[in-house]
């Protein structure tokens, strides 16, 4: 393992890791690790889908792409690189397509409260918990297997950026349904 993977690594596994959203006036979120700041995301827009996320010593921009067949397109700023493609589900998961051939499953629980990753042997690497609907504070859980995967920031990144979509998404159905 590169020092540099060991560093990010290190400033979020064994930590209490909460994403909370600061202020509920603007579309901005911080990673907290045992109450440091280590990560910023924010909306580019008030009704756009593109973030940008800094933190981890990494520089990330997500956005959706897509109707029918939707999928996220992840942007590494700093080295410039496109990730391979995250292809979107109507149910607010999908699958995560590594570059060592590998995918990873993103779902939700039945009631929302939990969001994970998964590989494609069913270990639950990264768990997103609500702990409070007031607050907007989303624990972040990590199973010590995720210590394999080089990409374990940008899995912490966008597993929540999913999460939020999920979210607007759930809301937007219930506002035009009722």
């Amino acid at each position: 393992m590169l020092l540099d993977e060991a560093k990010k690594k290190g400033k979020v596994l064994g930590r209490d890791v909460v994403w909370v959203k600061p202020s509920w006036m603007r579309r901005e979120y911080q990673l907290m690790a045992d109450g440091d700041l280590i990560a910023t995301m924010r909306f580019s827009g008030m009704f756009s889908n593109e973030v940008t996320v800094y933190g981890l010593g990494e520089q990330w921009v997500f956005n959706r792409k897509g109707f029918f067949q939707q999928q996220i397109v992840a942007e590494n700023e700093y080295e410039g690189e496109v990730s391979r493609p995250f292809r979107y589900r109507w149910t607010g998961g999908g699958t995560l397509y590594l570059d060592d051939g590998d995918t990873l499953q993103f779902k939700h629980g039945f009631w929302g409260s939990k969001s994970y990753w998964q590989t494609s042997s069913g270990i639950e690497l990264i768990t997103f918990v609500k702990r409070s609907w007031w607050r907007s504070e989303v624990a972040v859980e990590f199973n010590p297997y995720v210590e394999r995967f080089t990409e374990l920031p940008v899995l912490v990144f966008l597993g929540f950026y999913l999460r939020i979509l999920h979210e607007q998404d759930s809301s937007a159905a219930i506002a035009a349904g009722g």
